[in-house]
């Protein structure tokens, strides 16, 4: 489920805070907009800002990809986001038959509709230093419906009849009321969303650009399109995914782009374009073509060349200052690192099920689930399963008033609470089969409970703890 957005006193003290909202833009895809929001959000959020990110690439949401470990609904089939957010105004502001309520709207009313933070959730399993967050809001509930939804969805009609403009001020107003920092994926190419996202509500939009032709000329036409639209919005061009494996090419491309955005430079008042060109640029790294990872795990902090020092200089040119980020321990980084890897196909003792011989059943039954989405597994008595602690990857140790009597469980939990590492990758993970109090040490950590609820419910608890897909698998091998 949704973890809930509970607003804490500090929010409420700092109410009257004044954020910025930076959308981040591309005229074409695969340009690395996505992962640069992601990983800009970490850097400010580990610098002590409030950061808020927002997925309004409504047709092709991905930003939670990013951030998936740190989710408590990762799959978003219950996290409403930006289309649930203009549909619930629309409904409070239409009559049964139809017709809107009123042309001319209270203000307070349209406030309350505006609360971002009915909307957001924040990141959960990692501490941001010096009071530094992120909260997302997704594109939508990730559902059977949500395609629909979205195609079907008027915005015409949102703008004309209902006063949609007015809602999405007050939407901004209420992100910059609540944050430091709101970053907004914007879709791609030209469309009404793409329109609120850069013109509507940002006070700064990054153009983000590959070096190929189409890429840059698309893009120098929509930034001079929002500069003509709106008054005193800062545009900062940005190339991405920067390849330097032909020099002579990269060169020409790097001075044709130069060139094309020349007015829009000038215009940040940079004296030394060439000093600009050079701190914003972001290269490609073969090593995140294949997952979505954060570079704020994926590197180390300091290192001159990295993607993550790329969008440190970045974020210092979108602050105006330099950002003083403070990476994660390395035991840390590593980690979740882990976490963000995919994994090889899963061998049979990859995951050991540990369980009191009364409980037998229990381990059956969670081993069949666990096999209906690929995922393989042994299952091992308690005082077996202490033999298979060194190979194994993972245990899935049952807890119940038989199991507690056991001294090899007390065992076995203390040599699995020393494999674990940092971050939610644990080695050991426990599951309670009745309401048997949890006490020293099983209290340490909290336990996935699947009593008294049903298979369903309890099925979906296992496959959210060991991060598995809820999706048939071929029919594997089972001891």
């Amino acid at each position: 489920m949704r973890s809930p957005k509970v607003v804490s006193m500090d929010a409420i003290e700092r109410a009257e805070r004044s954020g910025r909202i930076i959308t981040f833009y591309s005229y074409k895809g695969g340009v690395g907009r996505t992962m640069a929001v992601a990983n800009l959000a970490w850097i400010l959020a580990s610098s002590g800002k409030r950061v808020l990110t927002v997925d309004w690439d409504l047709e092709s949401p991905g930003l939670h990809r990013y951030f998936h470990p740190f989710l408590v609904d990762k799959q978003l089939r219950d996290s409403p986001g930006v289309i649930d957010g203009v549909r619930d105004y629309a409904r409070t502001t239409t009559r049964p038959g139809g017709e809107p309520v009123s042309r001319d709207l209270d203000p307070a009313e349209i406030a309350r509709a505006a609360q971002i933070q009915r909307y957001a959730s924040s990141l959960e399993g990692f501490e941001f230093p010096g009071g530094g967050l992120i909260d997302f809001v997704p594109a939508g509930r990730q559902n059977s419906a949500y395609s629909r939804i979205v195609s079907t969805f008027d915005w015409a009609d949102f703008y004309d009849r209902l006063g949609g403009g007015l809602f999405l001020d007050a939407f901004a107003e209420d992100m910059r009321r609540h944050y430091d920092f709101v970053l907004i994926d914007s879709r791609t190419g030209l469309s009404d969303n793409a329109g609120i996202c850069t013109v509507q509500l940002p006070d700064a939009v990054v153009v983000c650009f590959t070096m190929s032709t189409q890429s840059i000329d698309g893009a120098v036409a929509v930034a001079k399109s929002i500069r003509s639209q709106r008054d005193g919005i800062r545009l900062y061009p940005v190339p991405m995914r920067v390849e330097d494996g032909e020099l002579v090419k990269l060169e020409r491309s790097r001075d044709y782009a130069r060139q094309k955005f020349a007015s829009l430079v000038d215009a940040l008042g940079y004296a030394d374009s060439d000093k600009y060109w050079g701190l914003v640029e972001i290269p490609y790294k073969r090593f995140y073509a294949y997952e979505e990872v954060l570079a704020t795990f994926g590197d180390r902090h300091l290192q001159e060349g990295s993607l993550l020092a790329a969008y440190e200089r970045l974020a210092g040119e979108l602050v105006g200052a330099p950002v003083e980020y403070v990476p994660a321990a390395e035991p840390v980084r590593l980690g979740w690192l882990a976490e963000f890897e995919r994994r090889a196909p899963t061998a049979p003792a990859e995951l050991v099920i540990a369980y009191a011989p009364p409980d037998r059943m229990w381990a059956e039954w969670i081993a069949a689930e666990l096999q209906s989405v690929g995922q393989l597994s042994v299952r091992r008595e308690i005082d077996e399963a202490l033999t298979s602690m060194d190979t194994a990857q993972r245990v899935l140790l049952l807890l119940s008033r038989e199991a507690l009597r056991s001294a090899h469980a007390v065992r076995l939990w203390r040599r699995g609470i020393d494999r674990d590492t940092p971050g939610p990758g644990r080695f050991l993970l426990p599951v309670r089969l009745d309401g048997v109090r949890l006490v020293a040490p099983y209290d340490e950590r909290h336990a996935v409970d699947v009593f008294e609820v049903s298979p369903a419910v309890a099925r979906q608890a296992l496959l959210t703890v060991l991060d598995l897909p809820e999706v048939a698998a071929p029919e594997a091998r089972r001891e």
